[in-house]
């Protein structure tokens, strides 16, 4: 497999974890892995829609939320108009 088709599949496999997290936000491990899939994919808009949606599901200031609001920190996620 190339590089290429590699990324792609990745792509995929972001896109299917997005797709469960929509049908089904209250899994919160799903959370933490797909913001960090879109950080390592370097597309920091999805990782950021991905964060919000994810604090949708598990609000700041509850603990669920804060880990949420330091991991996107952590990986240079924009955080504006989330602080707790």
């Amino acid at each position: 497999m190339n590089a290429g088709d590699r990324q792609q599949m990745i792509r995929g496999m972001v896109a299917s974890l997005d797709a469960k997290l929509s049908a089904d936000p209250n899994n919160f491990e799903g959370w933490v892995r797909l913001v960090r899939s879109y950080a390592v994919l370097n597309d920091k808009d999805r990782a950021a829609d991905a964060l919000k949606r994810g604090l949708a599901a598990f609000p700041l200031p509850g603990e669920q939320g804060s880990q949420l609001l330091a991991l996107a920190r952590e990986l240079g996620i924009s955080t504006e108009g989330l602080a707790e």
